[in-house]
């Protein structure tokens, strides 16, 4: 799974919440998260994806936690 782009995942999760899964999309949007910020330390994915673009999955990941209560 390693070898997946995080907005991959990113994708996974916004499709979980569509479908009132909201636990699924917190599950792949902390895993979008977490391969996101290790490829940036790697400089991995340059171009495709930066520190904008983890604190846009930080924002998803609030929403779909908000959704879980």
């Amino acid at each position: 799974p390693n070898s997946m782009k995080p907005a991959i995942y990113d994708l996974l999760a916004r499709c979980y919440f569509q479908m009132k899964d909201p636990a699924n999309a917190i599950l792949y949007e902390e895993m979008a998260i977490a391969l996101g910020e290790k490829a940036i330390a790697a400089g991995e994915f340059q171009g495709t994806i930066n520190n904008n673009t983890i604190m846009g999955y930080k924002e998803a990941l609030e929403k779909y936690k908000a959704a879980l209560k």
